[in-house]
């Protein structure tokens, strides 16, 4: 380098070749939220949101409780402050709080448009939720008799069989956090 700047050499380099990369698959796990303002922008406040509580009792696997977003924080990791729609202190004069990550949150799933329409196609070991207990439980449908319909669970609080009508049956949905799209659940 004559000049001494130190740039002569990357006049030099032959051009890259684009067109040769491999391209690589969409990585969805850069959609996760990384930092407040990710997590914000995605789970606004007075938002409502689901809640996992799949990791957190066993008496509680494979459900999920509505609440309401009030504040976010990052100190240590992302988490969401919220309050439960259904839960209340034990006073009984306000609805339970909690600091959860953000991990243990999902949006609402997308609703079903008319659940007579949908239990028309139900089939056997199709996987739905079932409201129970003021929240939303992972089972499997069994057969319609009548009116109602039996769906199997063994994860839950009540495990076993249980007789209920449609509307307290909805669409088994999967989040997926890294590309933020709702899929069915397998059975």
């Amino acid at each position: 380098d004559s000049d001494g700047d130190g740039d002569s050499h990357v006049d030099s380099l032959p051009p890259l070749p684009f067109d040769s990369l491999p391209l690589r698959p969409f990585d969805s796990l850069s959609l996760l939220p990384r930092s407040l303002p990710d997590l914000l922008a995605f789970y606004g406040l007075g938002e409502s949101v689901e809640v996992s509580w799949d990791e957190v009792d066993e008496g509680f696997k494979a459900s999920q409780y509505r609440a309401t977003v009030l504040w976010a924080n990052d100190v240590g990791s992302l988490k969401l402050y919220l309050r439960y729609d259904a839960f209340e202190e034990d006073d009984g004069a306000n609805c339970w709080e909690e600091l959860v990550s953000h991990e243990r949150v999902r949006p609402l799933p997308p609703s079903d448009a008319s659940t007579d329409r949908l239990s028309n196609g139900w089939w056997f070991a199709m996987p739905l939720e079932l409201e129970l207990n003021d929240g939303w439980w992972e089972v499997l449908y069994v057969e319609a008799k009548g009116d109602l319909h039996t769906v199997w669970s063994p994860d839950h609080a009540e495990p076993g069989f249980h007789d209920v009508p449609a509307s307290r049956l909805r669409t088994g949905w999967r989040w997926d956090a890294g590309s933020r799209g709702w899929a069915v659940r397998d059975a």
